[in-house]
């Protein structure tokens, strides 16, 4: 039989950024030392909970704080938070909405984003019904306003992502007047965002994110937001949240994440701008590539294969033929673009995926 890999064997070059399917951030020693110390201890697990809301309500200006699982479980937390409160009984019957006033949530089609899963899975999961609306790249205003005068709505997610075409789209101020005019508590999933204070600030009633990306700490999910419907997110931990909870080695990271985010920023902030000098300056050296504007950290650029010689999914694809792979963010390739996110490698990693870049681009052989 062929012998197994070793993890040394999986390693990658991550040159794509946080991506859950990539392992996510790397993390700081010291959050790696806090999940490590604190699996050798025991704790009381509800004291231990309600220090990391007050912690994460502070570093994210909230009312209050929780965590989860991971983005995937606060989605179905905070749909069930919504269905519920904190009925205790209405809590034990989920899935099942019987009997419930208001048993659905909307979601907008353009919104269901696929991360591996589609946005509106986890949602169902909770057991509410879907109200969607609009088509995959447009909602009228008129069509979300419609919508949020449904009776049985429990509330209305709205999804802070890359993947999605905000053209054609409400945005976001406007999503949450209309929920405030209608009384619907306005639910943001922003998981690819450090901080829910701007969409807290914005008027959202509760801000999904995650601790493993731009955080980077330990696998979980934060919930941030008004403190009725937190304590319901916390209060479904008795029922259909039971399998999503958080570990102690979740919450330990995580707070050791909050103090390395703060303490490690400006360090963090050179170190990226440094990086995104240096690939600017090799791409500008390159006939045939031409860089994009777009938010840092990351890089866009666009291939000419009549110039350079390949394509972008040819430099992709010998990117990831190398030993150890490099990966960097190749959705748009069909259209020559490709993207870096040079914030997660370490040094070492970093250095290596420059020169595997520099190669690919030379039409070198992969090795």
């Amino acid at each position: 039989m062929p012998q197994e890999p070793s993890l040394a064997e999986l390693e990658i070059v991550n040159l794509a950024g946080p991506r859950t399917a990539l392992g996510a951030a790397r993390t700081p020693r010291r959050v790696a030392n806090a999940v490590a110390a604190s699996l050798q201890r025991s704790y009381e697990m509800e004291a231990l909970l309600d220090l990391a809301g007050r912690r994460l309500a502070a570093f994210h200006e909230a009312e209050a704080g929780f965590l989860t699982h991971c983005t995937a479980a606060s989605l179905t937390i905070a749909a069930a938070a919504c269905l519920t409160g904190t009925d205790r009984a209405a809590i034990r019957r989920l899935p099942d909405t019987n009997g419930l006033a208001r048993d659905r949530v909307l979601l907008m089609r353009a919104h269901d984003v696929d991360y591996g899963g589609l946005v509106s899975q986890p949602l169902r999961t909770s057991g509410a019904g879907i109200l969607a609306i609009g088509g995959v790249n447009r909602c009228h205003r008129e069509e979300l306003a419609a919508a949020l005068a449904d009776p049985r709505l429990a509330a209305a997610f709205y999804v802070v992502s890359p993947s999605v075409e905000a053209a054609g789209l409400p945005e976001l101020p406007e999503f949450l007047h209309l929920c405030r005019r209608h009384g619907v508590p306005a639910v943001v999933d922003a998981a690819h965002e450090a901080s829910a204070t701007p969409f807290l600030d914005a008027g959202a009633d509760l801000v999904l994110t995650s601790a493993q990306k731009e955080l980077a700490g330990p696998t979980a999910g934060l919930i941030l937001g008004r403190a009725d419907l937190v304590a319901a997110c916390r209060a479904q931990i008795a029922g259909i949240g039971r399998p999503m909870k958080p570990t102690k080695e979740a919450v330990a990271g995580v707070l050791a994440a909050l103090e390395a985010f703060v303490a490690e920023a400006d360090a963090r902030a050179r170190r990226v701008a440094r990086r995104r000098q240096r690939l600017l300056r090799l791409l500008r050296r390159v006939p045939g590539v031409v860089a994009l504007p777009g938010p840092a950290p990351r890089v866009r650029f666009l291939i000419d294969a009549a110039v350079l010689g390949r394509s972008a999914r040819e430099v992709a694809a010998a990117l990831a033929a190398r030993r150890p792979p490099v990966r960097l963010r190749d959705a748009g390739a069909g259209r020559g673009m490709l993207e870096i996110d040079p914030s997660v490698a370490s040094p070492r990693d970093f250095a290596a995926g420059l020169a595997a870049l520099r190669a690919a681009l030379a039409g070198e052989a992969a090795v």
